[in-house]
């Protein structure tokens, strides 16, 4: 088995949510009685922070970890908002 980077390892995990990303959202879209919004929420949820993480680690880019970290936070924030509104809507 090849030894991979810590690098090379997130960006493997960046590029897995971002080819997510559009299939999750056509699924909301277009099937919205099987795919809840609060799925779809979490899951940029966590390819802000995938980006996050690879902006700062792998880029050195602190200004883009910085609004990847805050966009996580307010995705975060608006699955904890819809929840507590409607427990059973999540």
């Amino acid at each position: 088995m090849a030894e991979h980077s810590p690098a090379e390892g997130l960006e493997s995990i960046l590029a897995c949510e971002t080819k997510r990303i559009p299939r999750s959202i056509e699924n909301y879209l277009y099937r919205r009685k099987r795919v809840r919004l609060g799925s779809v929420l979490t899951g940029l949820v966590s390819h802000a922070s995938v980006s996050a993480i690879h902006s700062y680690f792998v880029e050195g880019n602190l200004e883009k970890f910085k609004q990847n970290c805050y966009l996580a936070s307010r995705l975060s924030l608006a699955t904890s908002r819809r929840h507590q509104k409607n427990p059973e809507s999540c």
